[in-house]
Parts: structure tokens; sequence; C-alpha cells
């Protein structure tokens, strides 16, 4: 049985804006609104779907597909018999400060890492595509985040090497120091373009890899982020079965010549990892890290928060295991801080998670003082299938593959309005941005711009493309 939260474990939600509500809107056509109590929201199990519409031709942009063979069509692809992979495996999207949106994703045909930013508020890509790195077989696990400046970082798994790599931009340390970031502008060491005995190596497009570690499937369950001083925190699986987190150590600059290389790493937790574990990684205003993960076992899984206070020697693990017995919890996870709006006020995180077993996301509230889950989850959406979750302005968004007879992928948009009383109201309707149910990877990737407009990316293997939504 599913505990409907009290309305009070969504409280200190932003007050609705209109933004993103008319955003979708223009696209979504009719809305639908339903008062309900106790935190349920409409859509839930036995509801029904909510109200589906279609987006414009114009929304959805193809921004790179499988090139055909010679003489074949690009309408035929993909071709069951094709040897092509395709084009868009793990991707991710970000918002800059500009309204722009920076994508990454990987080209699977060329075993290439490959990144892309659209013009301001639009959606066609601006210049052409950069490569990250093009040597050998890479781009496994790729994660992608934005630092200080809009610079970006990328985590990926060189295969063919079994190596775990962060790649940078060291042009883009001039961005990152005028946006407060800590780091070294000296003039860069020449690097090899080889990896020889775990050295920095210079890939792609004037990128720099540093080398996180080594094994069979490192680097799955990978999560990055970067903070206001443009130091990294990234969580991956060893091949060991440990959750894991690197970073620059805190007497060395987040990045130049004397960092470059060197890396302080820690084991989090005991911890089994897969391929369909998504975790995320935070870093609080005091240094505090928190990672959002789950312990996979076949057919167990359950969620789990860490949270690293700067100079702790132990990571503190807060489990939620009040529920079934077996169930499959967490296998896709993320974490949304909230601000703290009173001095010495509570610090509370949200974290959404994809609960395979309830076929549905929920969100629970963590209080990071306490160490400890406060109020009951809420569940949003149903999702037979893969999800990940943003904030928006006014509520949630939630991107889905959904599986089955009318399945693909999905926008939901759930606003969150005040209603009397203890009520709470809510808009909950989605957007069909195309097929690809049967497909149960997680690639897929969700964002809005800072004008409070959504964006969604995801790989779709009908055409072997990567799509980008942004109305």
């Amino acid at each position: 049985m599913i505990r409907r939260a009290p309305p009070r474990s969504l409280s200190s939600l932003p007050a609705p804006s209109p933004s993103l509500s008319s955003a979708v809107a223009a696209v979504a056509g009719a809305v639908l609104v339903a008062t309900v109590g106790a935190g349920s929201l409409a859509g839930c199990s036995g509801r029904g779907p909510p109200p589906t519409s279609e987006p414009p031709p114009q929304a959805v942009t193809v921004i790179e597909a499988a090139a055909p063979a010679a003489g074949v069509s690009a309408d035929a692809l993909p071709r069951k018999d094709s040897k092509r992979k395709g084009v868009g495996w793990y991707p991710q999207v970000a918002a800059s400060s500009d309204n722009r949106l920076v994508l990454a994703w990987v080209d699977a045909d060329r075993g290439d890492v490959r990144t892309a930013t659209t013009a301001p508020g639009g959606s066609a890509v601006e210049g052409s595509v950069t490569v990250v790195d093009a040597e050998g077989a890479c781009g496994g696990f790729l994660r992608f985040s934005l630092g200080p400046g809009d610079a970006p970082l990328f985590s990926y798994v060189r295969q063919d090497k079994r190596l775990l790599r962060v790649t940078w931009r060291p042009a883009d340390r001039a961005v990152m120091k005028a946006a407060g970031a800590d780091v070294d502008d000296a003039p860069m060491p020449e690097l090899p373009p080889l990896n020889t005995a775990g050295t920095p190596v210079a890939v792609g497009q004037g990128f720099v890899a540093e080398e996180v570690g080594y094994g069979d499937q490192i680097g799955r369950g990978s999560a990055l982020t970067v903070d206001g001083k443009g130091r990294f925190a990234l969580a991956y699986y060893a091949s060991d079965d440990r959750l894991r987190l690197a970073r620059r150590p805190a007497d060395l600059p987040a990045f130049g010549p004397q960092s470059i290389g060197v890396l302080e790493k820690r084991d989090i937790d005991v911890a089994r990892g897969s391929i369909r574990v998504v975790t995320d990684v935070a870093v609080l205003h005091d240094g505090t890290v928190a990672i959002s993960y789950a312990d996979d076992v076949v057919t167990d899984a359950r969620l789990r928060v860490a949270l690293l206070p700067p100079g702790a020697e132990r990571a503190t693990i807060v489990k939620d295991d009040d529920g079934p017995s077996i169930t499959l919890d967490g296998l896709m996870s993320a974490l949304h801080p909230r601000a703290v709006t009173t001095a010495g006020g509570p610090r509370l995180i949200d974290v959404t998670a994809l609960d395979k077993s309830e076929r549905a996301v929920f969100v629970r509230t963590l209080d990071v003082d306490r160490g400890a889950f406060v109020g009951e989850r809420v569940r949003l959406v149903d999702v037979d299938g893969v999800a990940v979750a943003a904030r928006a302005p006014a509520g949630w968004l939630v991107l889905a593959r959904v599986r089955g007879e009318g399945g693909g992928v999905f926008l939901y948009v759930v606003d969150e309005k005040r209603g009397e009383g203890d009520r709470l109201a809510y808009d909950v309707r989605r957007v069909r941005l195309g097929g690809g149910g049967d497909q149960d990877d997680a690639w897929l990737d969700v964002a809005v711009r800072p004008d409070g407009r959504p964006a969604a990316v995801w790989y779709d293997a009908e055409s072997a493309a990567l799509r980008l939504y942004a109305p």
C-alpha cells in the first residue's frame, strides 16, 4: 500500500508560475485541472491517463541521425538488418544562463562523444557539432554538466580500454574564472594524444581527458555536477560493487596545469550498480555532497541517498526501506535541493525516483540536517517504462518512455497550485513526443530553461536519431 503524503511534504515548492504552463499549453492543447487531497495526483493509478496531445512538427528537432549507406534514403533508416547502432545514445541536455540549450550525446556508429549548443531561446544548433572524444570506442555511461560560465564538463567510459574519464576544455578556464571559479589559468603543458600509464591526454577538438578509474563496467550509474567554484563531483559504481566519489583535492585549483590528473577518490557505500540504474549528485551551498542511487540486486532495488559533509570521513547513508520486502524502487532518481529561505532554516532536498514495481514516479523529501526522509512519498505520475524528472517553475516535468500499446515518449507536466484550506490542486497533462515505447533504455533527459520553457532529448530507435523537444 502506498501512503499518500500530507500537503506539507511539498509545502516549500515554488509558487506557481505562468511561464511553464503557457509554454507547454501552446503546444499541448487542452488542460485537465483536478483538485485532490492528501498529496495524490490526477493521472495516478486507477484514474486513467491524463489528457494527451501532439506537439506541432516544428517543436521537435532531429539534432543528428545515423548516416544512410550510399544510395539509401535517410527515410529508410533504421533497417533491422543494418549494423548501424544509431546516434543519440546517453543523451543529455542542460540550459545555459543565456537561455541556450547545451546537448551531449554518443554517436554509437563512430564511437564518439559529441556536443552542440542551440541559439538563445531556440532549438536549432548554432554552429557545428563539436567532437569531445573520438579516441577508440568511447561514450559509455555519458554524463554531462555545466559549470561556472556555462563551461561544459563530461564523464564517460572508453569501452575498449575500460577507462572512466572526466573531460574538459582548457580554453573554458577564462570564462570559468570570470564567473568566480577557482581555476589556474597558467599555460597548459603539451599532452600526449594517446593514453600512457594513466596520464591525462588530449582528445577531441581542444579537450583534455583525465583518467578516473579502470575496470569492467566501471562508470555505470554515474552522475556528475559542478559547484560554483568549478569543482566537480563524480559519483560512479566501480567494478567491485562499490559506489565511489571522485573530486579534485580542496587545496588545488579546480582546473589547471597543477591540478590535472590529481583526483581524490573515496568509497561511499557498498552497493551493487547496474546499467539500468540512473543516479544523481548535488553539492549544497555548504559543500555537502548528496548522492541518490540504488542498491540493485536483480529483483530488488532500494533508493538510498548518501550525505557527505565537508571534512567528514564517512558519508551518512539514508535508506527508504518503508515498503514491501521486495521492490524495484530508485532505479532512476534525481535530486532537487530547495533554497533555504530563512537563516538557519531546514535544508531540504526533494528526491524523485522511479519505482518499477509500482510503475510510477514518486517524490519524497529529505531533511539534510536530520539525515532522514520526512513526510510520505507522493505519487507524481504512473509510468510503465523508464522516466526522469526535473523541477519546473510551478511543479514538475517527467519525461518517460512508456511501454506497451499506446506507448512512446511522453512529457508529463505536473503543475502544483494551492486550493482551499489544506487541499492541493494540480494540472496534469502530457505531450506525446514520439514512438519507441518498446525500448527499455534510459536514454532520455529533461531540463527547464531560465525563461521557464521545457526541453527534452531522447534517443529514437525508430529513426536511429537524437531528437530534441524545445517549444
